[in-house]
């Protein structure tokens, strides 16, 4: 005779949400829109970063525009993002490189981005950058997909 361990997770009753309550009440949308956006690389800079009583953190502010002049800033920290900066840079060159690096290379280059956006509790909307790629002018947007 074998026993099985069987594991009973206890009976937990159903829960709903209602997810309206959870919504600010004044929800202020970004002004570059969700979805594909052709964006222009307009500066990248490392910055230092105040983070509290004496802790100073550096970050890389990489600003846009869109094709309507809309700005858009993606920020990056060097201590915990800096792999979310390499695969940015690697989705725009096609590799990282293996030399030290100068951000303000990228100044100019033109990117396809996804642009999603997510909410503070307050209700204040941000844009942020899922995915990106080095924008061609002369592919055509089938080939793109």
């Amino acid at each position: 005779m074998s026993l099985t361990k069987v594991e009973l997770q206890p009976l937990i009753p159903e829960k709903k949400l209602n997810l309206h309550s959870y919504l600010p009440r004044n929800v202020h949308v970004p002004a570059l829109p969700e979805g594909i956006s052709i964006l222009t690389i307009i500066n990248c800079l490392i910055k230092p970063s105040s983070q509290g009583y004496n802790l100073m953190k550096e970050r890389i502010e990489v600003d846009f525009i869109d094709e309507e002049n809309r700005p858009l800033k993606q920020v990056f920290y060097l201590d915990t993002g800096m792999v979310n900066f390499a695969k940015f840079v690697d989705n725009i060159l096609g590799e990282v490189p293996i030399e030290e690096f100068d951000p303000h290379i990228l100044v100019g280059i033109k990117i396809k981005a996804f642009i999603f956006h997510n909410y503070l509790s307050n209700g204040k909307g941000y844009a942020n950058i899922a995915a990106c790629e080095l924008y061609k002018q002369n592919q055509s947007e089938s080939e793109t997909r």
